[in-house]
């Protein structure tokens, strides 16, 4: 049996890039800041989107949306560049982005089902949390570096034609190697995994907090604009060099609950420790320091996670893991709205 490792390190990478192009190119984090009650929207529709598997979960849902959000986006980005109009591109954004769910939903099942057949899950988990971190590192160059819009939709509809062939791959190439399965409606799957899903909504719950207000809490501390985008991009660096020291190493005997609840504890701390000096000016090397400590906190909690998710009897839970991310993360977000909007007046 071949080792498919690299692959869905590939498929991730190339979806996570697609996703963090569409976060940075709408400036979602910048209509926040500019105009929170946006910010408030858009965590209402995130976590919209993370209830539309545990509503809507037929399993030609899984297997299509996926191909369906690619080839939509696809698409729209050739539209965008035919008619060279940035305003399609955006739409197309807008609307695919809702699909993105069942994409995200199938390839973390395809993620937990390989996992099993590893000896130390959390090896392959952090190698993708370190892809994913790369993505989210490059989107901002990429975004705001590239003056040719032409260039940026190319290098886009390059990632997505991709990304549709990776997915096509696992999907039907080879779906003989890795059967993933998907949540068919059974409460009592939900009840199994609470404990684990609740682990990982609260962790892109913080993370969604703090990426929302920290361009805005920056430049309350009196932090110049681009030594913040700075601090972000340092923040991202470090956890990915973390994430691929994990990868090499494990950390196996680490994933335990009451070890990530502790550890979220910590992040938690850190997290709301950041936002309560926004009323304050701090230092350049403050700032720095504080996002450093998220970068440290944070890096495990993934990993521990989905590797947590791996050692359960069934795939199937996977899909409720991805549905309170993005529920976690939407509640986070309009938090992040709220308070900017409260710590402005």
């Amino acid at each position: 049996m071949r080792d498919l490792t690299s692959y869905l390190v590939y498929l991730d990478t190339l979806l996570t890039m697609i996703g963090a192009f569409a976060i940075y190119s709408t400036n979602f984090i910048a209509y926040t800041n500019a105009t929170p009650i946006l910010g408030t929207i858009y965590g209402i529709i995130i976590v919209t989107r993370g209830l539309f598997p545990l509503f809507l979960h037929n399993e030609r849902l899984f297997r299509t949306l996926p191909f369906i959000h690619l080839l939509a986006l696809f698409l729209m980005v050739t539209l965008a560049l035919i008619f060279d109009n940035i305003t399609v591109y955006l739409i197309g954004i807008s609307v695919s982005s809702l699909l993105g769910v069942y994409t995200g939903s199938y390839v973390y099942s395809l993620e937990v089902t390989w996992s099993k057949r590893l000896s130390d899950p959390s090896k392959f988990f952090s190698l993708i949390s370190g892809s994913e971190a790369l993505a989210f590192f490059l989107a901002p160059i990429v975004t705001y570096l590239t003056q040719n819009k032409l260039v940026f939709l190319i290098i886009l509809s390059i990632l997505t034609g991709l990304g549709f062939l990776f997915l096509l791959y696992f999907a039907y190439l080879n779906r003989t190697e890795i059967k993933p399965k998907f949540f068919a409606g059974e409460l009592s799957l939900i009840k199994r995994a609470k404990a684990l899903a609740t682990l990982a909504a609260f962790n892109w719950f913080f993370l969604y907090l703090w990426m929302g207000m920290v361009f805005e809490l920056g430049v309350m501390m009196g932090i110049p604009s681009s030594l913040i985008l700075i601090g972000v991009e340092l923040e991202t660096a470090i956890y990915m060099i973390i994430q691929f020291v994990i990868s090499k190493r494990g950390i196996k005997r680490l994933a335990k609950i009451r070890v990530v609840s502790g550890l979220l504890a910590i992040y938690a701390l850190i997290v709301f420790t950041f936002i309560l000096l926004s009323s304050m000016n701090v230092s350049v090397v403050t700032f720095f320091i504080l996002l450093i400590a998220i970068a440290v906190s944070s890096s495990p909690l993934e990993s521990l996670i989905n590797t947590l998710v791996s050692s359960t009897e069934s795939t199937e839970s996977s899909t409720a893991i991805v549905s309170f991310n993005y529920i976690g993360g939407g509640i986070g977000y309009i938090l992040a709205s709220l308070l900017l909007k409260f710590l402005g007046s």
